[in-house]
């Protein structure tokens, strides 16, 4: 690390608390489940599924921006460790609800002409999780090479720095070619199962998200 800066201690204990986590996430999204289900209502469980991916990136959303963002801003205490830790935890909880979803989808397996229903879903969790863990990565960086990552995002080096660790996710492009998918699917069927009524919406409320984590910091010769 950079003799020169003085990385919020906050920022080291919480890339320390999660750097084990980030190891596992990507494995996890890069290993497939050794497990397989048969699924007879794939419409009805995909729009499951599509609903609760918004859930649970919409928790995840509000948790970082309204609690975990404020209590990691402080300055170096007993205290400040203690709540970098359970924001690790809090985070792991979120996103190993979205990795927990998107085992049970690669997981399962259907008939022929629900496939692409299937794979598409698979693919909408998949491009969302690698977001998010580009995401715990950059404040990797940061705690371990600050410097590179202030030249990354144009800032100086020089002074006190606000830097911002932010996430803006973007609605996969397979999210389009999923609800085109569902909605033909409904049509085919005499009676639409209830949740396919509502989660085009609640799919892309939780989509449409950002959020991230931000220090104050300066170099030691200020």
């Amino acid at each position: 690390m950079a003799e020169d800066f003085n990385v919020p201690r906050a920022v080291t204990v919480l890339a320390d608390a999660l750097r084990p986590f980030v190891d596992r996430m990507e494995k996890r999204i890069n290993e497939g489940p050794i497990y397989r289900e048969w699924r007879d209502d794939v419409l009805e469980f995909t729009s499951r599924y599509l609903g609760k991916i918004g859930e649970d990136i919409q928790a995840l959303t509000e948790d970082v921006n309204s609690e975990l963002g404020g209590s990691l801003a402080g300055e170096s205490s007993e205290s400040s460790d203690a709540d970098a830790w359970r924001a690790a935890s809090r985070l792991e909880m979120h996103i190993e609800r979205l990795l927990d979803s998107f085992d049970d989808l690669r997981g399962s397996e259907c008939d022929l002409y629900d496939e692409e229903g299937l794979s598409l879903l698979v693919e909408v969790y998949r491009d969302v999780l690698q977001q998010i863990l580009g995401w715990l990565n950059e404040i990797l960086e940061f705690a371990d090479q600050p410097s590179a990552a202030l030249r990354r995002r144009g800032l100086s080096a020089k002074g006190n720095v606000n830097f911002n660790i932010g996430l803006t996710l973007k609605a996969p492009y397979q999210m389009d070619s999923m609800v085109r998918w569902a909605e033909q699917r409904a049509a085919e069927l005499p009676v639409p199962p209830p949740s396919l009524r509502v989660h085009p919406g609640v799919a892309g409320l939780g989509l449409a998200a950002a959020f991230g984590l931000g220090w104050m910091f300066g170099s030691d010769d200020d």
